[in-house]
């Protein structure tokens, strides 16, 4: 009796091994398969709703919102053959998406590493050298805290985000759109009533073609690619409302409208943007700083 006593014991002890070990082996194999996705489903962007085409600007679309106190300005970027003539920038390439309105400083925005498909790492390196040029070109930082996060569309939402993927702007050679939403710091005075001095950019969306056009690292890829750092550069400028230019003599001003495969000059920020940014962020004592000189066409230079 005593022994068979033993063996039940011992055979119990073996079967609770035996499920032990197959635990061991099965748990794991469930946590790597349930872990969560690297990546998420494609966005997909067309232009909003109501959005009303300028008379003047192919590329640049308005949206009312809230009875007339917000508008939302659109504003597309296009592939272009060539990289523009190689001169001198006059002072008179400079404009402003809305006069006189100002990016609100200190937002937190959310960037969609994941979106872009060309590594998170390098989408989010590129993107804070980017910003720096920016902010040291304007010559203050207006930018606040990066997150990592999902977009979520370009509709007023409460978020400053950049998105990746597929987007549907009529014309297969839009590359990447910014929208900023303005209003009067005085929130009681519909935007078309706001003293120009009160306007201000409080949220913001950047957008890119991903699906449709190659982005990379042009001193890399070459002209197989378009220059992500390039594209952001230009794209932050319009958050912080810089214009497009399309004036004759213009054409290499990191603001002109369009931009060709394999161009990464205009990683740089030309002085004539720069004048014309600080102008309006130090109107009282124009430029903080002297703008740093670059050749032929003067640029302001962004360095590790």
């Amino acid at each position: 009796m005593a022994h068979n006593e033993v063996s039940v014991g011992f055979a119990l002890c073996v079967g609770i091994f035996v499920l032990a070990v197959i635990a061991a082996i099965i748990v794991p194999i469930v946590l790597i398969f349930s872990a969560p996705s690297q990546s998420h489903s494609k966005h997909f962007v067309g232009l909003p709703s109501h959005s009303v085409r300028s008379d003047s600007d192919p590329d640049l679309f308005f949206i009312e919102e809230e009875g007339g106190m917000v508008e939302g300005i659109l504003r597309i970027r296009r592939e272009v053959t060539g990289n523009g003539t190689g001169g001198h920038i006059s002072d008179s390439c400079c404009g402003y998406i809305v006069p006189m309105a100002k990016l609100k400083e200190g937002m937190h925005y959310d960037l969609d590493v994941l979106a872009f498909g060309l590594g998170s790492s390098f989408v989010d390196s590129t993107w804070m050298e980017a910003l720096k040029l920016v902010n040291n070109a304007i010559g203050k930082n207006l930018f606040g805290e990066r997150r990592h996060a999902e977009f979520l569309g370009l509709s007023l939402n409460g978020r400053n985000q950049i998105g990746a993927g597929h987007a549907d702007f009529g014309g297969g050679d839009v590359l990447a759109a910014t929208l900023i939403w303005v209003r009067c710091s005085i929130r009681t005075i519909p935007i078309a009533s706001c003293p120009l001095e009160t306007r201000e950019i409080f949220e913001w969306k950047q957008f890119y073609n991903v699906d449709i056009h190659p982005f990379g690292d042009a001193r890399v890829n070459g002209v197989s690619v378009f220059d992500l750092m390039a594209i952001f550069v230009h794209e932050t400028l319009h958050c912080t409302n810089a214009d497009d230019l399309r004036k004759i003599g213009c054409e290499d001003s990191t603001m002109w409208f369009s931009t060709a495969r394999g161009e990464t000059k205009k990683r740089s920020i030309d002085t004539a943007t720069v004048k014309c940014m600080r102008n309006l962020y130090f109107p009282s004592t124009g430029s903080p700083r002297p703008p740093v000189s670059g050749g032929e066409c003067e640029r302001v230079l962004w360095w590790e």
